[in-house]
C-alpha cells in the first residue's frame, strides 16, 4: 500500500514538472522575443538620432539673421557660412534654399568625389524637394522618413523656413540640409545601438534579399506602417528586418541582421537541468519516507531496549539522580552518581530519609513541588566531606506511587570559583582606586572617600585640611631625564609625603606630578601651617636616583574645612587656587587659602573669557615699531606689536593678556590674526608704491609647536601677493629648548622661503651656545635689561660686547631693545650694535603714522637730537 501511493505520489509530481517546465520555456522564448524588438527598437532610435542632428542644424542655420537678410537682399551668406570645410565639420552634403514661391535661390551640393560644388540640382532631386517643402516646414513628417532614395542610396533631409534669430518677419523661404547615409553614418549607428546590421535599398523582398516567406509577407503587408519590425525564427538564427519609409511614406529598404538564439538555448538547458534536479529531489524523497516509515514500524519492537537504555543512562550521569516518596520523603532510587559521592551502596540507602542526604533542603518544598526552583544543598558524605550541590525538582508519578525526583548537580568546583572571583574583584578594586606606580589612592579613590570624611566632621568642631602638592619644574626632569628616571622620582617623593603626614592621613596621587594631602586631625590653622612646612622640607632633601643626586622642591596650596569650603568639589578647587598662588610666588613654599585669591583667579578667567571674544574683532589691533641702524640712521625694518583696547577697561598691556593667551592656547588663533593682518598691512603699502620694509612678527613657542607653520605663512604670503622677505620672525629662547629639532626645521623653512629669523631677548633664557650655532637665524635681539645699564655697569657692557662679538663671528646683526638717551645710543654705536629700537626714536606707531614715515622718511639720515626731534615732529 505505501508503495502505491508513493508511486501516484510520484506520478502526479512529475506530471506537475513538465507542464513547469514547458511554461518555463515560453518564457524563455518570450524573454528572447522581447530582447530582439529591444535591440531593434536601439537601430531605431540611433537612425533617429543621427537624422535629428540634421533637424537642428537646419533650424540653427534658418533662425539666422543674416539668412533673413539673403532672402531679401542675395548677400553670400550661404556661400560664406557653407564652405566646403563648415559642409565636412557639420556632415552636410547638400544646401538648397527656396523663395517663398519654391523658386531655388541657392544651392550646393558634393557630389561623388566629396567636391563642393555650386549649381541648380538635379531636377528630380529638386523636384521631390520642393514637393514636400510645406509638409517638413509643418512638422509633419517623421524625423525617421527624412530620406530619399538616390543612385543607389540614401539622402536624409531636413527644411526648417528662414526667419529672425528672434523667429520674428517670416519669410516663407525655406532652408534645406541634407546628408547621404554612407558607411561611416551607418558605422556610427551600429556601434551607438550595437548591432551589426545591413543596409538593403530596394521596393521589393527580392530587391532588399529577403527569401523567408513570413517576413516577405510582412514586406508586402501594409499593417508594417504600425509594426515596423519582423523577426523570424530560421535553423537556430532569428532574423530582424526595419523597414525604411521615405517621405512619401513608401518603402525604400530595410535594415537586417542576424541574433543567435543563446536565451533559447540558455532556457533549454537550464529547464532540462532544473527538471532532472527536481524528479531526482522527488525520488530521494520518497525513498527516505519510505525507509523512515519502516523504521517506525521497527520502533515498537524496540521500546523496552529503549526504557532500559534510558535507566541506563541516568546511572551513567555526573549528576546526582535521587527518587523519594512525596509523603515520606524515603529515598526508593538512587543513580552511581549520588552513591559514588556519598560512599555507600544502593542498600544502605534506601528507605533514608532525604534530610540524612541532602543538608539545608526545605523539605515542605520538595512535598510541593516546586518546578523551576534550583535549592542550594550539600550532600553529606559518610567520610564528612560536603559537597556542594545544585537541586532541582521533577515529578516522575505512575499509577501506583507518587514520587519525585531530585536532580542534584555537583558545584563544588563553580562555588570555589565564585570565591576566587570575590577574592580577584577585590584586588581589581584596590588596582582601581590605587596608582599603579606609587601605590598610592588615587583620584577615584579620593572622591569617594573625601566625601565621607566631611560628613563625619558635620557637626563637630574638628578641622580637616586638603593640601594640593605639586613637584616644581617636574616636566624639565621628564625632558631632560626620560620617564623611567621621573617615574623613580615620583616613587620617592610619594614615599616622602607619606612619612610627613600622620597616619591616618590621605595621600593620593591625582595624576603627573600633583598629590593631594588630607589632613584629618588638626586643632587650629597653625597645625595645617605645620603640615605643609614638614612636606615642603621633605621635598627639599636630595635624591640619589640611578647615581644621580637631584635636589627638587613642591608648590603647595591648602584648604580648610569648614572654614573655607563645606563641600569635596569646593575644597579641591580652592587648595588648587592657592597652588596656583604659591607657584606663582616663586615656588618650593605653600600658600593657604583666602577670599583673595579667588578673587583674583575669578579676574584672570574674565579677562581670559574677554581675551577669547575679542580675538578676530577690532578691538586687537597691531602697531609697528621702526628698527633703526645705528651706523647710517636709516629705517631698517618694523617690529609689529600687538595691542588690545578693551571697551570697558581700555588699553590692556601685553604684559597681562599675552600669558593669558599662552597659557589657554588662544595665542595660536592671536598670533595668527596678527600674521594676517601685518602680511595685509604690507599689501596695502605696496599697492599704494610706497618703499617697503621687513616687518618682523613675534611667534610664541606654543606657536612653533604647530608643524604647518611655515605652510600656514606660505599660503597667506601667496593669498595677499606679498614677497616672503619682507616678513621677518622673532623667536625667544626658552622656544628652542623644548622639541629642538622641530624648531630647527620650522626656522629652516622660514628661511627657505626668503624670511629672516632672529632671537628676541637674548641673554635672558636657557639656550646654550651648542643650540645657538646650530640654529637657522640670521640676527639676535639684545635684551632691554642689558641695554638699560650698559652706560652704567661694566658687567652689561663685557655682556653686550660677547653677544655683539659672537654674532660678528656666527655672521648675525645684533639689534639692541630698550634704547632711552642719546648715551646709551652712543656707548651702543661704540660698543658695534648694528641696529636698535626704543623710546629714543619713537614709540610703537599705529599705522597710519607707520604709513606716513614710508612716504615722508624712509629712516634717520642723521642721529643728532635737533634732526631726530624734527623728523619725529614730522613723523609722528
Amino acid at each position: 500500500m505505501l508503495l502505491i501511493v508513493s508511486a501516484i505520489a510520484l506520478l502526479i509530481c512529475m506530471a506537475t514538472v513538465v507542464i513547469g517546465g514547458q511554461q518555463l520555456m515560453r518564457r524563455f522564448d518570450y524573454i528572447e522575443q522581447e530582447q530582439a524588438l529591444a535591440a531593434a527598437d536601439h537601430v531605431q532610435h540611433a537612425l533617429t538620432a543621427e537624422l535629428n542632428q540634421l533637424t537642428l542644424d537646419a533650424h540653427h542655420f534658418a533662425e539666422s539673421d543674416m539668412a533673413h537678410d539673403f532672402v531679401h537682399r542675395r548677400n553670400d551668406y550661404p556661400k560664406n557660412v557653407f564652405r566646403h570645410e563648415a559642409m565636412d565639420t557639420l556632415q552636410v552634403d547638400l544646401v538648397l534654399i527656396t523663395d517663398r514661391d519654391g523658386n531655388e535661390l541657392y544651392s550646393a551640393y558634393r557630389d561623388d568625389a566629396h567636391r563642393r560644388v555650386e549649381t541648380p540640382l538635379k531636377s528630380s532631386l529638386s523636384e521631390v524637394l520642393l514637393r514636400v517643402r510645406n509638409r517638413f516646414t509643418a512638422l509633419q513628417v517623421r524625423p525617421e522618413q527624412h530620406l530619399i532614395s538616390i543612385n543607389d542610396g540614401l539622402l536624409a533631409f531636413d527644411a526648417a523656413e528662414i526667419t529672425r534669430s528672434d523667429h520674428s518677419m517670416p519669410t516663407g523661404a525655406v532652408l534645406f540640409l541634407g546628408r547621404y547615409i554612407e558607411a561611416d553614418e551607418l558605422q556610427r549607428i551600429r556601434d551607438i545601438s550595437q548591432s551589426s546590421f545591413d543596409l538593403a535599398l530596394g521596393t521589393t523582398p527580392v530587391e532588399v534579399g529577403i527569401t523567408d516567406r513570413a517576413m516577405a509577407q510582412w514586406f508586402l503587408n501594409d499593417s508594417k506602417r504600425d509594426n515596423r519590425y519582423a523577426q523570424v525564427i530560421n535553423d537556430g538564427e532569428m532574423v530582424i528586418a526595419i523597414a525604411l519609409y521615405d517621405v512619401d511614406d513608401r518603402i525604400i529598404g530595410v535594415l537586417q541582421w542576424q541574433s543567435p538564439r543563446s536565451i533559447a538555448a540558455l532556457g533549454w538547458n537550464t529547464t532540462v537541468t532544473l527538471l532532472g534536479t527536481i524528479i531526482s529531489l522527488l525520488l530521494v524523497a520518497i525513498v527516505i519516507a519510505g525507509v523512515f516509515f519502516i523504521r517506525l514500524q521497527t520502533t515498537a519492537l524496540r521500546r523496552y531496549d529503549v526504557q532500559q537504555r534510558y535507566t541506563n543512562i541516568i546511572h551513567s550521569l555526573d549528576e546526582s539522580v535521587v527518587i523519594v516518596d512525596r509523603k515520606t520523603l524515603q529515598i526508593k532510587e538512587a543513580n552511581a552518581a549520588l552513591l559514588r559521592r556519598l560512599g555507600c551502596n544502593e542498600g544502605e540507602l534506601r528507605d533514608c530519609a532525604l534530610g540524612e542526604v541532602f543538608n539545608n533542603l526545605p523539605l515542605e518544598d520538595v512535598r510541593a513541588l516546586r518546578h523551576g526552583v534550583v535549592y542550594e544543598s550539600q550532600l553529606l558524605a559518610r567520610d564528612g566531606k560536603v559537597i556542594d550541590v545544585e537541586v532541582t525538582l521533577s515529578s516522575v508519578s505512575d499509577q501506583q506511587d507518587d514520587l519525585v525526583c531530585l536532580l542534584g548537580r555537583d558545584v563544588t568546583t563553580r562555588k570555589r570559583a565564585e570565591r576566587d572571583a570575590a577574592d580577584h574583584r577585590r584586588k581589581l578594586s584596590r588596582l582601581a582606586n590605587h596608582d599603579a606606580l606609587t601605590g598610592l589612592p588615587n583620584r577615584l579613590f579620593l572622591n569617594a572617600k573625601l566625601p565621607r570624611l566631611l560628613n563625619r566632621l558635620s557637626g563637630t568642631h574638628r578641622m580637616l585640611a586638603v593640601f594640593y602638592v605639586d613637584v616644581d619644574h617636574f616636566k624639565d626632569v621628564n625632558d631632560s631625564r626620560g620617564h623611567p628616571f621621573g617615574d623613580k622620582l615620583l616613587k620617592i617623593f610619594a614615599q616622602r609625603l607619606r612619612t610627613a603626614v600622620g597616619l591616618h592621613d590621605i595621600v593620593a596621587r591625582m595624576g603627573g606630578d600633583e598629590f593631594v594631602v588630607v589632613a584629618t586631625s588638626l586643632g587650629n590653622t597653625q597645625a595645617v601651617e605645620l603640615v605643609a612646612q614638614r612636606m615642603v622640607l621633605a621635598a627639599q632633601a636630595p635624591m640619589i636616583i640611578d647615581d644621580v643626586t637631584l635636589s627638587i622642591s613642591a608648590s603647595i596650596g591648602a584648604a580648610v574645612y569648614p572654614v573655607h569650603a563645606i563641600n569635596t568639589e569646593t575644597l579641591l578647587k580652592h587648595a588648587d587656587i592657592a597652588l596656583y598662588q604659591a607657584k606663582h610666588a616663586g615656588r618650593n613654599g605653600y600658600k593657604i587659602f583666602s577670599a583673595d585669591m579667588n578673587l583674583e583667579l575669578s579676574e584672570k578667567l574674565a579677562l581670559e573669557q574677554a581675551l577669547r571674544r575679542a580675538i578676530g574683532t577690532e578691538e586687537m589691533f597691531v602697531e609697528y615699531q621702526p628698527v633703526m641702524d645705528l651706523r647710517t640712521g636709516a629705517l631698517r625694518s618694523f617690529e609689529a606689536l600687538v595691542r588690545w583696547r578693551h571697551p570697558e577697561m581700555g588699553l590692556i598691556p601685553p604684559a597681562r593678556f599675552i600669558p593669558i593667551a599662552e597659557k589657554s592656547g588662544m595665542i595660536l588663533a592671536l598670533g595668527e590674526n596678527v600674521m594676517r593682518a601685518v602680511i595685509k598691512q604690507l599689501q596695502q603699502w605696496r599697492l599704494l608704491g610706497l618703499p617697503l620694509v621687513p616687518v618682523a612678527v613675534n611667534i610664541s613657542p606654543l606657536q612653533l609647536q604647530r608643524t604647518d607653520l611655515a605652510d600656514l605663512v606660505a599660503q597667506l604670503m601667496n593669498e595677499f601677493s606679498v614677497e616672503s622677505r619682507w616678513l621677518s620672525f622673532e623667536i625667544t629662547e626658552s622656544a628652542v629648548i623644548h622639541d629642538y629639532r622641530e624648531v630647527v626645521k620650522t626656522l629652516q623653512k622660514f628661511r627657505d622661503l626668503g624670511s629672516k629669523v632672529l632671537i628676541d631677548d637674548f641673554g635672558t633664557g636657557f639656550a646654550t651656545l651648542g643650540h645657538l650655532k646650530n640654529l637657522p637665524i640670521d640676527g639676535i635681539k639684545i635684551d632691554r635689561g642689558f641695554v638699560a645699564e650698559v652706560t652704567k655697569k661694566s658687567s652689561d657692557r663685557v655682556i653686550i660686547t660677547g653677544v655683539i662679538n659672537m654674532a660678528r663671528e656666527l655672521k648675525l646683526y645684533t639689534v639692541a631693545e630698550g634704547i632711552e638717551t642719546s648715551e646709551q645710543l652712543a656707548k651702543l654705536r661704540e660698543l658695534g650694535c648694528d641696529q636698535g629700537q626704543g623710546y629714543y626714536f619713537t614709540s610703537a606707531l599705529a599705522k597710519k603714522d607707520a604709513q606716513r614715515m614710508l612716504e615722508q622718511l624712509g629712516g634717520f639720515k642723521d642721529l643728532t637730537d635737533t634732526v631726530k626731534h624734527r623728523v619725529l615732529r614730522r613723523v609722528v
